[in-house]
């Protein structure tokens, strides 16, 4: 898969959310661009997200999917509250786009691999956000890398603009 320029479209699915996801974002504009342009042009099925904070990139991926037939997001926080605010739960601004929450699934208050019995193999598309160092991203992608598709894509928020690929010849 060859990532194109980032495209109008993609500018308009972002202009659609509306100013509480600004608000609470922790993404710059060019990473929303990015992870909302291998979405819109991957159209991956089956999403995971590790670590939602806000949930704003919860949003961003659903927004993302919400025209791609039979896709579906399932998100994994080690935190039921928001660590920014313990009043909030983790997740929380996914709550003001109800159209967008029937594809989406969200698991807090434990560790990923207390969920991926429940997840299930065949993911095609995988967004470690959690805590930005390591050993713990590596750690995340060696726990995910068995429920993978052999043709997916991984993306660590730690490593934007780069990004791991696998794809089978074409």
């Amino acid at each position: 898969m060859q990532i194109q320029h980032i495209s109008s479209e993609t500018r308009e699915f972002i202009a659609k959310l509306n100013p509480i996801y600004n608000s609470f974002s922790e993404m710059t504009p060019s990473e929303q661009e990015f992870l909302t342009d291998i979405v819109r042009q991957y159209k991956p099925k089956k999403l995971l997200e590790l670590g939602i904070a806000s949930g704003c990139s919860s949003v961003l991926l659903l927004n993302a999917i919400q025209d791609i037939p039979n896709s579906h997001l399932t998100s994994i926080d080690y935190s039921t509250p928001y660590y920014r605010d313990k009043t909030k739960n983790s997740g929380f601004v996914v709550d003001e786009y109800p159209e967008l929450r029937k594809k989406w699934t969200l698991y807090t208050g434990g560790m990923a691999s207390e969920f991926m019995e429940k997840v299930g193999g065949d993911i095609d598309f995988c967004f470690i956000d959690t805590m930005h160092s390591l050993p713990g991203e590596v750690i995340d992608f060696l726990l995910v890398f068995p429920y993978l598709k052999p043709a997916s894509f991984h993306q660590s928020i730690s490593d934007f603009p780069h990004f791991f690929c696998s794809h089978e010849s074409d």
